[in-house]
């Protein structure tokens, strides 16, 4: 028996002995080191539902696997509903994270769609709002390696020798060669019908019936084989590193993606979010990067799309907090193939504050939608021909330690098997040119498509 297990059996007899109300137990402890893509390889390919997540900059990751607890909802009540179920399993969970109090620990896992009711075949595998509880939670921390068991507390014996003996998988190759990637798309046809959605936009902007709004295009691409996630994870990482890393897999579909945008972070009564709109190339040279930094710094189109996103999220906070910090201008955030503006919003509130609430008043904001958000998203769900799902929705997870962090789900894609659905949006305001909104849109597909030997013939 190891140590964990020792302390495990422990933990568990102290519950069963006290005659407790809690029926859901949450236990973590150190665990030896474990090779991360091998145990991921294993995980992805024997469990139904996982989700993974890292911030390669803080060298902070995790995947949690099996389903102990579903926690989904459909529908306009999304958000109040998740939020009630969650805070009923609050009720009734006893934890020992008490005793790291240094290491924020993930315990709700998953996300939200950008729209309800997306029955679509092709996101059939989500729900509106899909979260869950994992049984099993692998987290590293800098050096350090930890296991969390969640469980029933009539059930106390997990198979902890099975996960051990994952743990002990030796290192395996993640690579399985250049995976070639055909587009499947008409590109023609995207590009006069994104010219069309474009043009429509300009007009209805002209009519002031909005300010904004955010049209997105999709690639349709067939791989000629099934590829290695951990693969593609590590390598989005290592082209990534101030991107949140994610992949969340349920039934026969993996929503994954490096996405530069932070929606909200809170850790007890200090929240922050990223105003991030108005982008432009990385350069070839220091000289020519530095030249793109200042011409997007000095458009006028760019700085007022941020401008607005910065705006929106600034009277959001307001209604959550009295003390509200961000620099009045707007710096720049480069990563590995675009740049772009950037304000990173900071703000104190009440710590007993609910999450959900915040989350279904900043999201979507201006960046990922337009302004008026309502009329906006409503024009997106006519102009374009499919269903966003998780694109441009919520990915992330909190805890019931008053901690969590949630991403906007861009510079993503949707995989089943070797099918791959890649997404892009750009911000169309007044002045927008449907050409550089297009190549803008090639740009921050960069991320996914470079992962393969991308064929763009049709």
């Amino acid at each position: 028996m190891t140590k964990f297990q020792q302390n495990f059996r422990e933990f568990t007899q102290q519950i069963n002995n006290s005659n407790c109300k809690y029926t859901i137990a949450s236990f973590i402890n150190p665990v030896f080191n474990f090779d991360k893509s091998a145990v991921l390889s294993e995980i992805s390919s024997k469990f139904n539902k996982f989700f993974y997540w890292e911030l390669p900059k803080q060298k902070f990751s995790f995947i949690g696997f099996g389903n102990l607890i579903n926690v989904s909802a459909n529908g306009n009540a999304r958000f109040i509903e998740t939020s009630n179920k969650i805070e009923e399993i609050k009720k009734n969970l006893v934890s020992n994270h008490n005793q790291f109090p240094d290491l924020n620990i993930p315990l709700v896992l998953g996300g939200m769609k950008f729209s309800i009711n997306d029955g679509t075949e092709e996101w059939s595998d989500f729900n509106d709002s899909d979260w869950f509880i994992p049984e099993f939670l692998l987290l590293t921390k800098d050096d350090q390696y930890f296991l969390v068991v969640n469980q029933q507390t009539d059930r106390p014996e997990s198979n902890l020798n099975e996960i051990f003996d994952l743990l002990q998988i030796k290192t395996i190759s993640t690579k399985n060669g250049s995976i070639s990637a055909q587009n499947r798309s008409n590109e023609n046809y995207e590009k006069d019908n994104w010219t069309k959605n474009i043009n429509e936009a300009l007009i209805q902007i002209e009519k002031e019936h909005f300010t904004k709004i955010v049209v997105s295009r999709r690639k349709d691409i067939l791989l000629d084989k099934k590829p290695n996630l951990p693969n593609l994870l590590k390598k989005l990482a290592e082209r990534n590193p101030l991107c949140y890393v994610f992949a969340y897999g349920t039934g026969k579909s993996i929503f994954l993606g490096a996405s530069p945008e932070k929606l909200v972070k809170y850790d007890k009564n200090h929240i922050e979010a990223d105003g991030l709109a108005g982008s432009i190339a990385r350069g070839k040279t220091p000289e020519e990067d530095k030249n793109l930094e200042n011409e997007l710094l000095s458009s006028k189109k760019n700085l007022a799309e941020q401008k607005s996103v910065v705006d929106f999220i600034v009277r959001t906070f307001d209604n959550f907090s009295n003390k509200i910090d961000y620099p009045k201008k707007p710096i720049i955030k480069k990563l590995g193939s675009i740049q772009h503006l950037f304000t990173p919003i900071k703000a104190e509130v009440d710590p007993d504050f609910n999450i959900f609430e915040l989350i279904s008043c900043i999201h979507p904001t201006p960046a990922i939608c337009g302004a008026p958000c309502v009329i906006a998203r409503s024009v997106i769900n006519d102009l374009e021909n499919y269903k966003r799902g998780l694109y441009s929705g919520v990915v992330g997870w909190l805890n019931f330690d008053k901690q969590g962090e949630f991403a906007v789900g861009i510079r993503s894609a949707l995989l089943n098997d070797k099918k791959l659905v890649v997404f892009a949006g750009c911000g169309i305001v007044n002045g927008s040119d449907p050409e550089l909104e297009f190549n803008e849109a090639e740009l921050k597909m960069i991320p996914i498509l470079s992962l393969f030997d991308y064929d763009n013939s049709n």
